[in-house]
């Protein structure tokens, strides 16, 4: 489990993703969930560093809805040389903002 709740606000339905899905996304599943979308637009990269960006932002409102599964996922993330710069920084950004990292 990734989050320990989530506000009503920001449950899944329609035109929602959950954040720790797209964190795990290869190139298929994005192009399978975005076909038809204009959001097809926006590389892999540039929805997972958004991914990492609102799990960030939720932590600043409830700072109990972010586990430390999630934490330590993200701290995998900018550790990992194969990821893209992009996707590190932004990890490496969030983990900074939550207290949890360099």
């Amino acid at each position: 489990m990734l989050f320990r709740s989530v506000n009503e606000a920001y449950r899944t339905g329609p035109g929602h993703l959950p954040l720790a899905e797209v964190l795990d996304w290869s190139a298929e599943d994005r192009d399978r969930v975005l076909r038809g979308s204009a959001a097809r637009r926006a590389t892999l990269d540039m929805w997972r560093r958004n991914a990492i960006v609102c799990i960030a932002n939720v932590w600043r409102r409830d700072e109990s809805s972010v586990t430390t599964a999630m934490t330590s996922r993200m701290d995998r993330i900018r550790a990992d040389e194969t990821e893209s710069p992009i996707v590190r920084e932004a990890a490496r950004r969030a983990l900074r903002a939550i207290g949890s990292g360099p």
